[in-house]
């Protein structure tokens, strides 16, 4: 059900979907490596292709592609400098 969505937010503008990534177990990355000292690693968290983020994703498109009303979908990520890693390797 799309009210039951756990890594996936739509909010709609006018005729627009913005469709926003935010997977609930995000996986870490490195994202830069600052040498402070003895070396100070800075990890974000981003979204990746996982079977749970896929189960959501392709029906909130099914709907919105239906949808008489919706003119636009935006896609983004809430996960800064991120909109996604690629497919989750333990994709079953």
């Amino acid at each position: 059900s799309l009210n039951e969505l756990k890594n996936i937010r739509i909010d709609y503008e006018n005729d627009i979907a913005i469709v926003q990534l935010n997977q609930e177990n995000s996986k870490v990355i490195f994202d830069k490596l600052i040498e402070i000292e003895n070396c100070v690693v800075i990890l974000i968290k981003v979204n990746t292709l996982s079977q749970e983020m896929m189960n959501e994703f392709v029906p909130v498109f099914e709907n919105l592609k239906t949808n008489e009303n919706i003119k636009g979908i935006v896609v983004m990520s809430t996960k800064p400098n991120s909109f996604i890693a690629g497919a989750d390797i333990k994709f079953d």
